[in-house]
């Protein structure tokens, strides 16, 4: 490795840079950069070019002669081999301070200059060859420029593209109005703002490139706007191509827009990139809350206001569409997850991820419950592509004494599905209580699943293994299920899945405390009671002394497809960590010789 100590001065102290190029072992050899006449702040930046040439600013540089121009600012380009001047770039008037922003190397090698003070903060942004630099002072025959004091061009970070080509947000520019620029990687992008060469607003504090443009996959971007206002609502979203930059006035005819306050919330990852290079916008808050979910494609957008033919919408005030967010499935299409819908109800709306969807959130559509739900729902996606939904205190149709009976429900990962829940597209429990799925839904590494139901039969509890690739229905029971022998057993509290496609069952209140973890099969399920033939069990509690509890806590999937059974309360308290051979079942009770305690 060749390296070499390069030292200059700034402000007075002593600045050391050790350059390292590649070769040979030797010694550092020291050399120095000398600061040209005028320099003041000489080294206020470095940065070292993937060519080996050295950008150095000098934001408070005088340019010398008879009228000295104070602080104008500089910024030099120094060849890394020779450590000679290539080029020196600084400001037109007093107090421009070129280079006092930033200094971006582009993806191809060149480099861009930011002085958003530059001109009384009129801001200029300056494209320069990484080999060639750039020499003269800043103008607009050089420089992207603004048009008037205040307007700050470049004043957030620039953005840089894979393809050496960048985007200059310049929020203040225009009293606000705000403007997002595109510049050539090869030769950059000059003169004053306008709306021949910018993206911009159409009026005052619209603040066009207020936020961070949002990359997709496909190298295309997202300019959001949230300060912009429409006659339908604020917030526009604008989708560039990156070969091709767009031009002219924030509107319907070049941007979605009109998705109300709750996009600018910044606490709501409103903007969900697929996988499949399209995105998807969720604004739960539009139109009273309604709420909205538009799926725009990666390589086209989406335009015009946010209404029934291009978007889903909720039904009625405080639906909050979308609010509890998207969920994008394994086969590439998404789920819009709405516990809220239609007093909460709660809706599960598949959607096309290569096409999206339109319309009003119904049964024709999406899944629903047919009447509130007071508990809301919960959506899981399985390995397969395919996905449960989970409704534990869905009721029925039998009237209050059915109530919370709960329901399970398979989609299709590639059709999704629609109605209401029922007892024709459920796995459901029998009583008022049972709670089906309350302990949630685990999916297995094959695709199947395990519905987790400790509440089920007086909290006998089970644990139902289901099928991952087609619907599943019927009553829970010993017959489909694991369950407990016993009220207040609570079996299935909650289920592990093993990496070799199995699963295990903890019912820490089985048999008065005692506790179990019980082994099941992937593919096949486990069905009965739970008994210390199949488990790993504990001792029963009696009187004021408590159960083991064995299987308290999750089991720890090991990557050998083993695992690791926990129970925190064993032998009294001390706790117990068992480690258990995958493949079959594991029986005993858990002591100090099979375990660490």
């Amino acid at each position: 490795m060749n390296s070499s100590v390069l030292s200059f001065l700034s402000g007075g102290l002593l600045m050391v840079l050790v350059l390292c190029q590649a070769g040979a072992q030797q010694p550092a050899l020291p050399q120095r950069l000398t600061p040209p006449p005028g320099s003041v702040s000489f080294g206020a930046v470095v940065r070292v070019l993937a060519n080996g040439n050295i950008v150095v600013t000098d934001p408070d540089y005088s340019i010398p002669g008879p009228e000295p121009v104070e602080r104008a600012g500089a910024v030099h380009l120094y060849d890394g081999a020779t450590l000679e001047l290539i080029s020196t770039l600084t400001g037109s008037l007093p107090e421009d301070h070129a280079g006092q922003a930033w200094i971006d190397e582009l993806p191809g090698g060149n480099y861009v200059v930011t002085h958003y003070n530059w001109r009384q903060k009129t801001g200029a942004v300056t494209w320069c060859s990484g080999t060639a630099g750039l020499s003269g002072q800043v103008s607009a025959a050089n420089s992207l420029t603004g048009t008037r004091p205040g307007d700050q061009i470049g004043s957030r970070q620039l953005e840089a593209f894979g393809n050496g080509d960048y985007a200059v947000r310049s929020p203040d520019w225009n009293e606000s109005r705000g403007a997002v620029t595109w510049g050539s990687g090869t030769s950059g992008v000059t003169g004053e703002i306008t709306v021949s060469n910018s993206l911009i607003g159409s009026k005052a504090r619209d603040s066009v490139g207020n936020s961070a443009l949002r990359r997709l996959p496909n190298g295309n971007f997202l300019v959001y706007s949230s300060l912009w206002r429409g006659r339908s609502g604020s917030g526009a979203l604008t989708w560039v191509d990156a070969h091709a930059p767009i031009t002219g006035e924030v509107s319907a005819a070049n941007s979605l827009v009109g998705m109300g306050t709750g996009l600018s919330s910044s606490d709501r990852n409103f903007l969900i990139m697929l996988k499949n290079g399209n995105y998807v916008v969720q604004a739960p808050e539009w139109n009273r809350r309604q709420g909205a979910v538009t799926w725009g494609s990666g390589t086209s957008g989406v335009i015009g206001e946010v209404s029934v033919a291009n978007s889903l919408l909720g039904t009625g005030t405080d639906s909050l569409f979308s609010w509890n967010g998207i969920i994008e499935l394994a086969s590439g299409n998404f789920l819009v997850y709405s516990p809220d819908w239609n007093g909460k109800r709660g809706a599960v709306t598949w959607v096309d991820g290569a096409k999206g969807a339109s319309g009003v959130v119904s049964a024709a559509n999406s899944l629903i419950n047919a009447s509130p739900s007071q508990g809301g729902l919960a959506v899981y996606p399985l390995a397969n592509g395919n996905y449960v939904t989970a409704f534990p205190t869905w009721g029925g149709s039998i009237g209050p004494a059915g109530q919370w009976m709960g329901a399970v429900v398979w989609g299709s990962g590639t059709e999704g599905v629609r109605g209401a829940v029922s007892t024709a597209n459920a796995l459901t429990g029998t009583q008022r209580y049972d709670n089906i799925g309350s302990g949630g839904i685990t999916a297995l590494a094959n695709g199947n699943y395990v519905v987790n139901s400790p509440r089920w039969s007086e909290a006998r509890g089970a644990a139902t293994w289901c099928d991952g690739g087609k619907p599943v229905t019927g009553e829970v029971s010993a017959i489909n299920s694991l369950t407990g022998g016993a009220p207040s057993q609570a079996v299935g509290t909650g289920s592990t899945a093993l990496t070799d496609g199995h699963y295990v069952v903890r019912s820490p209140g089985w048999n008065d405390g005692a506790g179990a973890v019980t082994w099941c099969n992937g593919a096949t399920g486990r069905t009965g009671e739970v008994s210390e033939a199949d488990s790993l069990t504990g001792n029963s509690g009696a009187g004021e002394v408590f159960g083991d509890n064995v299987g308290s806590l999750d089991s720890v999937a090991l990557a050998n497809g083993n695992y690791v059974a926990i129970s925190k309360d064993w032998g009294g308290g001390r706790g117990a960590v068992t480690w258990c051979r995958g493949g079959a079942p594991v029986t005993g009770k858990v002591t100090e010789a099979n375990s660490l305690t």
